[in-house]
C-alpha cells in the first residue's frame, strides 16, 4: 500500500468449508467470487498484489487466485486449524521488505466495503503499534489491521492457538492491551458466511446494499 507506513494484506481462504459445502472463496456474489470482491476492494485502496493462504480445495482456488493476479500462499499444514494460515500469513508479510503492518481478511467476510478499509489504513497511520478491529454497533469484526510485533509473536507461536489474544496484546504484551476497536458504519464486518443459511441471508442484504447509492460507492 502507498503510504507513510507499508502495509500488506493477505485473505485466509485455506479452510475445508464443510459447513457450506464448497469452497467459500468461490462463491458468487453479484456475478463475482467471494474471492474476488475482497481483492477487488483491496486494490481500490491501494494494496496491490494481496497474498491468498490456500490450503483445501487447493486447485480450484489456486485457479481463481491466479485469475486475479494475486499471490497465492501456500499452507500445508491447512488441516492444523484457522491459525495455520494465519501463521502462514504472518511469515509472508515478515519477509516483505519495510513492512509495518498486516490487513487480515477472512474470505467468509466478503461484504465489507473499501471506506471501512480505508478507515483502518488511516488509523493504523496513526497508531501503528496497536492492533486495530472494525467494529459495528459494540461488537467487533474483520478484517483486522495487526502490527509488527504482533506479527512476530504470531510467526513464533507454535501449534494451535487463538488469534484474538495475539489481537488484545495477552501473547505480545501480557497485561497490556494493544487492540484499539474502530467504529465503522459498516454491517459486514459481522457478517460471516459459515453456512448455505449465512449465504442466503448475506446475498438478500448485500443486494440490499448495492441498491444503495453509499454502497455503490463504497466498493469502487
Amino acid at each position: 500500500m502507498t503510504s507513510a507506513f507499508r502495509l500488506r494484506a493477505a485473505v485466509l481462504a485455506a479452510g475445508a468449508s464443510t459447513r457450506m459445502g464448497r469452497p467459500k472463496a468461490l462463491l458468487e456474489i453479484s456475478s463475482e467470487s467471494a474471492l474476488s470482491r475482497i481483492v477487488h476492494v483491496l486494490r481500490s485502496t491501494g494494496f496491490e498484489t494481496p497474498g491468498i493462504v490456500i490450503g483445501a480445495h487447493r486447485e480450484a482456488v489456486t485457479a481463481e487466485v491466479d485469475s486475479l493476479r494475486a499471490q497465492a500462499l501456500v499452507n500445508r499444514k491447512w488441516d492444523d486449524g484457522r491459525f495455520s494460515s494465519v501463521r502462514c500469513a504472518a511469515h509472508w508479510a515478515l519477509a516483505q521488505e519495510g513492512v509495518q503492518g498486516l490487513l487480515l481478511w477472512p474470505v467468509d467476510c466478503p461484504g465489507v466495503c473499501a471506506q471501512t478499509v480505508l478507515r483502518l489504513a488511516e488509523a493504523f497511520q496513526k497508531a501503528p503499534e496497536w492492533n486495530h478491529v472494525p467494529s459495528h454497533r459494540g461488537r467487533g469484526g474483520h478484517p483486522v489491521l495487526l502490527s509488527i510485533a504482533t506479527l512476530r509473536a504470531i510467526a513464533n507461536t507454535e501449534g494451535d492457538a487463538d488469534l484474538r489474544d495475539f489481537v488484545r496484546g495477552a501473547k505480545v504484551d501480557p497485561g497490556n492491551s494493544l487492540r484499539r476497536m474502530l467504529d465503522v458504519d459498516d454491517p459486514a464486518v459481522l457478517e460471516n458466511l459459515d453456512t448455505p443459511q449465512d449465504y442466503r441471508v448475506f446475498l438478500t442484504k448485500n443486494a440490499t446494499r448495492e441498491r444503495e447509492p453509499h454502497g455503490e460507492v463504497s466498493h469502487g
